[in-house]
């Protein structure tokens, strides 16, 4: 009995100091927000903003990546937009919107084709056939993990090919 209350004692404790690090890291973006220049910087502030607020507050989540893709769009930034484009994709599926996060990751493999970024694109394959994970269309995620995986191969990204394999074998 000592021994259970001893390791939910320690459980519960680590929960508070995830959630706290959780906050200490939203206040310390927060922060940084006012001196944020108009630049990449503050796109990726605006990013990092979006992804943390998210999962606890979706309309100030979206809000944030919405300020991040005009700032995207004004630098005239294609690599900032995709990675805007992919921001919204995960917030919509964290919110299980499904064919807003299809939408807004198929912009995000658009704008990287169009620059030719090799990873961005493997990484919109990757999440594109996520989605089509979520939905049960087993043949359209296999297609897209396999498309990412070649992208993986080629580019000798071993985090990448490990987490698509890891996908693959999920189906």
């Amino acid at each position: 009995i000592l021994l259970i209350l001893l390791a939910l004692t320690i459980t519960t404790q680590n929960l508070k100091a995830e959630s706290l690090s959780g906050q200490a890291k939203l206040d310390s973006l927060l922060a940084e927000l006012p001196k944020a220049k108009g630049d990449t910087n503050e796109v990726k502030l605006l990013i990092d903003l979006s992804i943390t607020l998210s999962s606890k507050n979706f309309t100030e989540g979206l809000e944030y990546a919405k300020q991040g893709l005009v700032i995207a769009k004004k630098l005239e930034s294609i690599s900032l937009e995709a990675s805007c484009y992919n921001n919204f994709g995960n917030i919509y599926k964290l919110k299980s919107e499904d064919s807003k996060a299809m939408e807004y990751y198929r912009l995000a493999l658009r704008a990287n084709k169009s620059i030719s970024n090799r990873s961005g694109i493997a990484l919109s394959l990757e999440r594109i056939g996520g989605v089509h994970l979520l939905q049960a269309d087993y043949p359209a995620a296999l297609e897209h993990y396999q498309k990412a995986l070649k992208l993986y191969e080629e580019m000798d990204n071993k985090k990448g090919i490990a987490l698509i394999n890891g996908s693959i074998g999920i189906i």
